[in-house]
């Protein structure tokens, strides 16, 4: 299923705000290309990198994502910062939303402030990009 076949079918309550996620996310970053990720392809992703692990793990994942969810639309962002990862220090400046360890959820974006989702948005994407070019990952 291709990005637009997945937003024209999305029957979930906050299909709005993914759709303006979308359109933030093409918008701020148009050369990163949008895609459909993990294992039942319901993560949409944007650019992507290949990762090696100290122990000769390789792969490649998303610079930063979102997904629609049972009630709340989580946002992925593996970036770090120097207290552990980057959603951690950005859940307490967004308003109500729970955290996972590299995800935040929203179920009411009309209570999150939007200017601090677009910060982590674009601090996201430049902390992985930084991290992978530290450690010789490559990124698109």
């Amino acid at each position: 299923m291709t990005v637009t076949q997945y937003l024209k079918q999305l029957q979930h309550p906050q299909k709005g705000d993914i759709l303006r996620l979308h359109k933030f996310m093409r918008k701020e970053f148009p050369h990163h290309r949008a895609a459909l990720w993990g294992p039942s392809e319901d993560i949409l992703g944007y650019g992507s990198y290949d990762y090696v692990y100290d122990s000769g793990r390789k792969g490649s994942w998303f610079l930063f994502g979102f997904a629609a969810r049972k009630g709340f639309v989580s946002v992925y962002c593996m970036a770090s910062c120097k207290d552990g990862y980057l959603t951690d220090e950005f859940s307490k400046k967004l308003g109500p939303v729970k955290t996972g360890k590299c995800c935040i959820n929203i179920k009411d974006f009309s209570k999150v402030d939007e200017n601090q989702l677009q910060s982590l948005m674009r601090q996201g994407v430049a902390g992985i990009k930084e991290d992978a070019k530290s450690k010789g990952w490559s990124f698109r």
